[in-house]
Protein backbone atom coordinates (compact mmCIF):
# COMPACT_ATOMS: atom_id res chain seq x y z
CA UNK A 1 0.00 0.00 0.00
CA UNK A 2 2.94 2.53 0.78
CA UNK A 3 5.10 1.66 -2.38
CA UNK A 4 1.35 2.43 -3.99
CA UNK A 5 0.97 5.76 -2.66
CA UNK A 6 4.74 7.12 -2.21
CA UNK A 7 4.90 8.10 -6.41
CA UNK A 8 1.40 9.84 -6.04
CA UNK A 9 2.92 11.36 -2.63
CA UNK A 10 6.01 12.40 -4.65
CA UNK A 11 3.94 13.93 -7.46
CA UNK A 12 1.80 16.03 -5.79
CA UNK A 13 4.76 17.61 -3.76
CA UNK A 14 6.51 18.19 -7.34
CA UNK A 15 3.53 19.36 -8.51
CA UNK A 16 2.72 22.10 -5.12
CA UNK A 17 6.41 23.24 -5.68
CA UNK A 18 6.61 23.40 -9.82
CA UNK A 19 7.19 26.71 -11.06
CA UNK A 20 8.24 28.21 -7.68
CA UNK A 21 11.45 29.79 -6.25
CA UNK A 22 12.89 27.83 -3.44
CA UNK A 23 13.42 30.80 -1.76
CA UNK A 24 11.34 32.63 1.18
CA UNK A 25 8.29 34.85 -0.16
CA UNK A 26 6.89 37.45 1.53
CA UNK A 27 3.29 38.51 0.75
CA UNK A 28 1.34 41.57 1.82
CA UNK A 29 -2.47 41.28 2.45
CA UNK A 30 -5.32 43.25 3.83
CA UNK A 31 -8.42 42.33 5.95
CA UNK A 32 -11.76 42.57 6.89
CA UNK A 33 -12.24 40.98 10.19
CA UNK A 34 -14.80 40.31 12.98
CA UNK A 35 -14.37 40.14 16.34
CA UNK A 36 -17.03 38.34 17.62
CA UNK A 37 -17.17 39.44 21.47
CA UNK A 38 -16.32 42.72 21.98
CA UNK A 39 -18.88 45.10 22.58
CA UNK A 40 -21.93 43.25 21.29
CA UNK A 41 -19.41 41.82 18.39
CA UNK A 42 -17.90 44.56 15.84
CA UNK A 43 -16.51 44.90 12.22
CA UNK A 44 -12.73 45.61 11.47
CA UNK A 45 -9.81 46.37 9.00
CA UNK A 46 -6.48 45.37 9.36
CA UNK A 47 -3.16 44.11 7.04
CA UNK A 48 -0.69 41.07 7.43
CA UNK A 49 2.80 40.16 6.08
CA UNK A 50 3.08 36.79 5.76
CA UNK A 51 6.47 34.83 5.12
CA UNK A 52 6.38 31.70 3.40
CA UNK A 53 9.16 28.98 2.32
CA UNK A 54 7.84 27.02 -0.64
CA UNK A 55 9.04 23.70 0.79
CA UNK A 56 8.73 23.60 3.84
CA UNK A 57 5.16 23.32 5.54
CA UNK A 58 5.18 26.22 7.53
CA UNK A 59 4.35 29.80 7.10
CA UNK A 60 4.72 32.54 9.64
CA UNK A 61 2.57 35.64 9.73
CA UNK A 62 1.96 39.04 11.11
CA UNK A 63 -1.27 40.57 11.19
CA UNK A 64 -3.18 43.49 12.36
CA UNK A 65 -6.46 44.53 13.22
CA UNK A 66 -8.30 48.05 13.85
CA UNK A 67 -11.84 47.56 15.05
CA UNK A 68 -14.98 49.89 14.59
CA UNK A 69 -16.99 49.16 18.16
CA UNK A 70 -20.38 50.44 18.73
CA UNK A 71 -20.19 52.22 22.06
CA UNK A 72 -21.84 54.93 23.74
CA UNK A 73 -18.53 56.72 24.97
CA UNK A 74 -15.47 56.71 23.24
CA UNK A 75 -13.99 53.81 22.66
CA UNK A 76 -11.48 51.46 20.49
CA UNK A 77 -10.19 47.92 20.21
CA UNK A 78 -7.36 47.15 18.22
CA UNK A 79 -4.51 44.89 18.29
CA UNK A 80 -2.40 42.21 16.48
CA UNK A 81 -0.69 38.60 16.02
CA UNK A 82 2.05 36.70 15.20
CA UNK A 83 1.49 32.92 13.58
CA UNK A 84 3.04 29.98 12.41
CA UNK A 85 0.77 28.31 10.22
CA UNK A 86 1.00 24.92 9.54
CA UNK A 87 0.06 24.27 6.38
CA UNK A 88 -0.92 21.09 3.85
CA UNK A 89 0.80 20.30 0.82
CA UNK A 90 -2.07 21.22 -1.29
CA UNK A 91 -1.30 23.37 -4.53
CA UNK A 92 -3.81 25.91 -4.98
CA UNK A 93 -6.27 25.66 -1.68
CA UNK A 94 -4.04 25.28 1.22
CA UNK A 95 -5.65 24.56 4.37
CA UNK A 96 -3.76 24.98 7.54
CA UNK A 97 -3.96 25.78 10.89
CA UNK A 98 -2.26 28.45 13.08
CA UNK A 99 -0.54 29.28 16.47
CA UNK A 100 0.63 31.97 18.04
CA UNK A 101 0.36 35.42 19.93
CA UNK A 102 -1.79 38.01 20.64
CA UNK A 103 -1.67 41.77 21.80
CA UNK A 104 -5.23 43.59 22.42
CA UNK A 105 -5.75 47.37 23.44
CA UNK A 106 -9.02 48.32 24.94
CA UNK A 107 -9.63 52.01 25.52
CA UNK A 108 -12.91 53.39 27.26
CA UNK A 109 -13.75 57.01 27.97
CA UNK A 110 -9.94 57.77 28.12
CA UNK A 111 -9.25 54.15 30.38
CA UNK A 112 -7.06 51.87 28.24
CA UNK A 113 -5.79 48.27 29.04
CA UNK A 114 -3.01 46.26 27.14
CA UNK A 115 -3.89 42.49 27.36
CA UNK A 116 -1.65 39.75 25.47
CA UNK A 117 -2.55 35.98 25.02
CA UNK A 118 -2.13 33.13 22.45
CA UNK A 119 -4.27 32.28 19.55
CA UNK A 120 -5.06 29.35 17.59
CA UNK A 121 -7.11 28.73 14.57
CA UNK A 122 -7.75 27.29 11.20
CA UNK A 123 -7.81 29.16 8.10
CA UNK A 124 -7.56 28.25 4.11
CA UNK A 125 -5.27 29.81 1.54
CA UNK A 126 -6.03 30.37 -1.61
CA UNK A 127 -3.42 30.91 -4.69
CA UNK A 128 -3.78 32.43 -7.87
CA UNK A 129 -1.60 34.02 -10.65
CA UNK A 130 -0.71 37.29 -9.41
CA UNK A 131 -2.35 37.01 -5.93
CA UNK A 132 -4.31 35.15 -3.07
CA UNK A 133 -7.05 35.06 -0.73
CA UNK A 134 -7.52 33.81 2.66
CA UNK A 135 -9.99 33.18 5.47
CA UNK A 136 -9.21 32.74 8.96
CA UNK A 137 -11.28 31.30 12.02
CA UNK A 138 -9.02 31.95 15.27
CA UNK A 139 -10.12 31.64 18.87
CA UNK A 140 -7.70 34.33 21.21
CA UNK A 141 -7.35 33.52 24.61
CA UNK A 142 -6.50 37.19 26.47
CA UNK A 143 -7.03 37.76 29.42
CA UNK A 144 -9.85 39.42 30.84
CA UNK A 145 -11.87 38.12 27.87
CA UNK A 146 -11.46 36.12 25.21
CA UNK A 147 -12.24 36.92 21.19
CA UNK A 148 -13.40 34.97 18.72
CA UNK A 149 -12.32 36.19 15.12
CA UNK A 150 -12.57 35.62 11.50
CA UNK A 151 -10.66 37.11 8.57
CA UNK A 152 -11.07 37.47 5.26
CA UNK A 153 -8.45 38.88 3.03
CA UNK A 154 -6.25 39.25 -0.28
CA UNK A 155 -2.86 38.83 -0.59
CA UNK A 156 -0.40 40.45 -3.53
Amino acid sequence: MIRRLLPVGLALVAMASSGRDARAQISPGIHLARAADVAGGTYGAGGSLKLSFPLAPVEVMVAGDYFFPDCTADCSFWGGSADVHFKMPFPVLTPYGAAGVVYRKYSLGGASTDHTGFGVGAGIDLGAVGFGAYAEARYEFVDPDDEFVLRLGIRF
